[in-house]
Order: C-alpha cells, then sequence, then structure tokens
C-alpha cells in the first residue's frame, strides 16, 4: 500500500513538470 502511495506520489511530481493544470485537476 505505502509502495503504491509512493508510486502515486511520483506520478504526480511528473504531471507537474509536464503541465501544472492536469496536476491539479487529478491530484
Amino acid at each position: 500500500m505505502i509502495y503504491f502511495l509512493f508510486e502515486y506520489h511520483y506520478f504526480c511530481i511528473s504531471l507537474l513538470q509536464y503541465q501544472l493544470s492536469i496536476a491539479l485537476e487529478y491530484c
């Protein structure tokens, strides 16, 4: 479960680097 949350957090960081608006919607 913790590993899954870590992977999801990393995904959010990648979205922040890619496009802020998308990250704000999904994170």
